[in-house]
Order: C-alpha cells, then structure tokens, then sequence
C-alpha cells in the first residue's frame, strides 16, 4: 500500500487522545518484554554486562513515541486507527530498526558497552529492514521462569520481574573482573539497598490514601556520568529528597527521607 507523505504529514499522534491510548500502552509493554529478550541474549554473550544497567540504558535512550508515530504512518495514513492485532505486524521490524539508530549515537548515557554488543544482534544496515535474529518472546518467557509486566505499572525496568538465572549470568567471574564490572558491582549495591527501603515509598502511599492526598515525585537527572539522579516528594508539610544512581534508588530515598520527617519510626 503506497502512502502519500500528505496524509502522513497531517497525521499528528496525539498523546491524550483516548482512542490510541490502549495501543500505545499496550506496545510500551510489548516493548518491555521486547527489551527483555535482547537484553537477555546481550548479557548470555558478554557476562560482563549488566542486564539492570543495559536494559536501563537502552529504555531510557529508546524514543518509543517516535517509534509509535513511525508505526502509525506506515500503514494506516488513511487516519484508520489501528488495532492492537494490526500493531503486530511491522513491530518487530520497526524496534529493530530505532535499537540500531542507538547503536550509531554518539553519545549517550550507559551505551560505550552496549553497542558493540548490539551490533551482534541488531540490523542497522538501512538496505535492508528484516532483523537478524528474531526472539518468540511468550515461549522465552515460559523458559525463563515467566516475566510479568503489569500494563498499569509505571516503572521503567523489568527488574523485579527478571528471573534469576539472568541475574547470575551477569555477574562476572574473578578471573575476568575488571574496574567497569567493579563499579557495576557497587550499582548493585545501591539497587539492593534502594529494594530494602522500597517499604518506605508503599508506606507512604498507604499514608496518602489514608488521607486522600496525593503524592507528587520529581526527578531529574543531576549527573550523566557516572549517573546520578535526585528525586524530590511533597507530602502534608515535609519534602523528602533522595539521590542514586538510579531513579528509584532516589525514589526510594526521597520515599525514607519525607517518611522520618513525618516523626514515623525506622522501617526494619
């Protein structure tokens, strides 16, 4: 089906419109398990790798609006809106296509480590659009333990989800231990004690809807490299404020800072 770059030019996506809203959530969360998959075959290659940091790497370096736009052009410029069923068949195609335009950045956050690695698995050749590898995600997910991505959840990394055979396949060995996989080591830390105060960000919220008040979390990145984020939370009279190298490690900070702040004893 030919497409006239008219139509395609009026055709602007919408973020707030409720008719595409259920494809656009329900493709963010195939990507996820997308990601998923070929960050599993990245770490099984190079065990030096972190599967948390290189899946955060390439979700956070990943325009997915872009690609959702792009795939809303290709085949439905007659302003048709397109079903869920019908997303699935250029999908693939399309992710491989935006992984490989990663690939060729310059810059970016997390990424020197990553595209040598992504050069095995993705197709960045612009003569050709098929993919070299293609992954059934549903049958790797029953192989590896299942991966469950809530459709509502609003976190970026599948890593409480990520079964622990990849865990283990990331960590290096001391025979190939390098400074890179020792500051990935001391990241991991900070994840782990991110997950032991993850108490601290339910408990608030169990405190807000007690009170039928709202929480607002603001993030920002502070640092590039090494990465440093600072997120900040208001609640009834106090601001919590928390940094990490990771968004949720702040989350969780700010979540402990405002919670001691409100006079509520140390969570054990």
């Amino acid at each position: 089906m030919s497409i006239d770059p008219g139509n395609v030019a009026l055709r602007q996506w919408q973020p707030n419109d409720r008719v595409c809203e259920f494809d656009y959530q329900l493709g963010r969360n195939a990507f996820r398990y997308f990601l998923t998959d070929v960050v599993y075959d990245i770490c099984k290659s190079d065990k030096t790798i972190s599967f948390i940091d290189a899946f955060d790497s390439l979700y956070e370096s990943f325009s997915y609006e872009k690609c959702y736009r792009h795939l809303l052009a290709m085949r439905w410029a007659d302003d048709k809106t397109p079903t869920a069923q019908e997303h699935q068949v250029n999908y693939r195609p399309v992710l491989f296509r935006q992984l490989g335009s990663i690939r060729r950045q310059n810059q970016g956050s997390g990424l020197d480590n990553l595209r040598g690695a992504l050069a095995k698995f993705v197709n960045d050749d612009r003569e050709e659009r098929e993919p070299k590898f293609l992954v059934d995600s549903s049958t790797r997910r029953c192989q590896t333990g299942g991966l469950v991505d809530s459709p509502t959840s609003s976190s970026s990394s599948p890593a409480s989800s990520v079964p622990t055979t990849v865990s283990s396949a990331t960590a290096a060995s001391p025979a190939t231990s390098t400074p890179a996989a020792a500051s990935l080591s001391i990241v991991h830390n900070d994840i782990e004690d991110a997950e032991d105060m993850a108490s601290y960000t339910m408990r608030l919220k169990e405190l807000g809807d007690e009170d039928n008040e709202f929480m607002v979390y603001k993030e920002e990145r502070v640092r590039f490299e090494p990465p440093l984020w600072r997120c900040t939370v208001d609640f009834r009279d106090v601001r919590g404020i928390g940094e990490g190298p990771k968004k949720r490690t702040a989350k969780h900070k700010a979540s402990k800072a405002a919670w001691l702040q409100l006079g509520e004893p140390a969570l054990v």
